[in-house]
């Protein structure tokens, strides 16, 4: 949780370093970009992970340390070609999907090829921590999440005067490789492994591809929201990119607090319960975690709101965002905690999808999310503005939950009358 969280300091600390500009829009484009593709591998790889690591742990380390090896081979060859796509196709999308100056494009595009090294060590460092949380080792990952945030504030801080914004894209790369040395460092003081890179392909990384393969798109098209967001920002004038970003930040901190963190300790608890209970033991544990976060999400999005304007002055007014937009971000930021709530209750089902390998879900899921952002989008940015883009996030993440739910109740269905017919033999006998 705390690691998730420290990764929401960035943005703020550019805000007070750089303000509110075309620049600053060009930053969180690039990192809108670089985000969407390591994304896929924070979540997706690292998630479905646990479940199959906590079955093979059974088998012995060695069988685990190669089969970490085995996805960390195939995930590079990944990472690579997404990685030159990206680079392709980048400045031309930019030309035609925003309303940036030409300056503001080339100053985005040679942004994205200084991160570009970020999205490997992102795939390496995700791989490690998946394994970790499956040991449960849970403070290994978020202290590496925090040791790169102070590499990034740190380099940011340092290189401002001389590289100005470029000091952002070079601390994230010192700070993603500091991160990936410590995981490494911790995964062979604890004795796992040897993990070397190989070309195995076993049934059980057969399995995890295919089930990883929903997974990596579903998390893909997930991360669209926030880039078509800024897309359409854009339209709205230089520095308007910027106000979106610091406001859906602020939204962020509490919507990681309450559930990504904890979501991921669940996660391996419910993994390792699975394969010695059954699918009803499951469907109490995941109504019983909706209660107790739900409670908590309503109560803050609650507090968050009355204090909406002493937060964001506190986030961001040392620094050298001006009041008027410090206003902005403050109205922007309390339309986006209307998503708070179903943002939590959709992580907790979307987790007990993982749980049941149901990573297809997923991806379904996601696709309804964009569609409904972009509907709504399209409803409500004309008539309200930046405002009717945090309307329409809110609408996407209660998209996500509503669906989430209806797919969950059907496939633990389908799991109890499965454990049901199993068990019938051997009660007759």
């Amino acid at each position: 949780m705390i690691g998730r969280s420290a990764n929401l300091l960035i943005p703020f600390v550019v805000g007070g370093l750089f303000g509110v500009s075309a620049d600053t829009d060009a930053v969180f484009l690039a990192l809108g970009i670089l985000v969407l593709f390591t994304g896929v591998f924070t979540w997706a790889v690292e998630a479905v992970m646990v479940p199959f690591i906590a079955k093979l742990r059974a088998k012995g380390e060695a069988k685990v340390a190669a089969f970490v090896g085995a996805v960390l081979f195939w995930s590079a060859l990944g990472v690579l070609a997404s990685c030159i796509v990206l680079l392709a196709l980048a400045k031309a999308l930019l030309a035609l999907l925003t309303s940036l100056s030409v300056d503001t494009i080339n100053l985005t595009y040679v942004l994205l090829l200084e991160l570009s090294p970020v999205l490997l060590l992102v795939m390496f460092s995700s791989v490690l921590s998946g394994t970790l949380n499956a040991y449960r080792i849970f403070w290994a990952p978020a202290a590496s999440t925090t040791l790169a945030v102070v590499v990034v504030i740190g380099a940011t801080c340092l290189g401002k005067g001389e590289i100005g914004v470029h000091a952002v894209a070079l601390g994230y790369v010192a700070g993603e490789l500091c991160r990936l040395l410590f995981l490494l460092g911790v995964l062979r003081k604890r004795g796992i492994g040897p993990i070397r890179l190989t070309l195995e392909r076993g049934e059980t990384l057969r399995e995890f591809l295919q089930l990883s393969f929903y997974m990596i798109v579903g998390m893909a098209v997930a991360g669209l929201p926030p880039l078509i967001n800024r897309m359409i920002a854009s339209n709205a004038g230089p520095g308007s990119v910027s106000i979106v970003e610091y406001a859906e930040k602020m939204f962020y901190i509490p919507a990681g607090l309450l559930g990504s963190g904890f979501l991921t300790v669940v996660l391996t608890h419910w993994s390792l319960n699975f394969q010695e209970t059954d699918a009803e033991k499951l469907r109490d544990n995941v109504y019983l975690t909706i209660r107790l976060l739900a409670g908590g999400a309503l109560i803050a999005s609650l507090v968050l709101y009355a204090l909406r304007y002493p937060l964001v002055s506190l986030a961001l007014g040392w620094g050298r965002i001006p009041q008027e937009s410090l206003r902005q971000v403050a109205q922007l930021y309390g339309v986006y905690l209307l998503g708070l709530l179903p943002n939590t209750i959709g992580l907790v089902f979307g987790r007990a999808h993982l749980v049941l390998r149901n990573t297809r879900v997923l991806l379904e899921t996601a696709l309804v999310g964009v569609g409904a952002l972009l509907l709504l989008n399209a409803l409500l940015v004309p008539r309200f503005g930046l405002t009717g883009i945090a309307m329409a996030t809110a609408g996407c993440y209660t998209a996500y939950a509503a669906y989430l739910f209806w797919t969950l109740k059907k496939a633990l269905r389908t799991h109890l009358i499965k454990q049901f017919v199993e068990q019938e033999p051997s009660r007759e006998t």
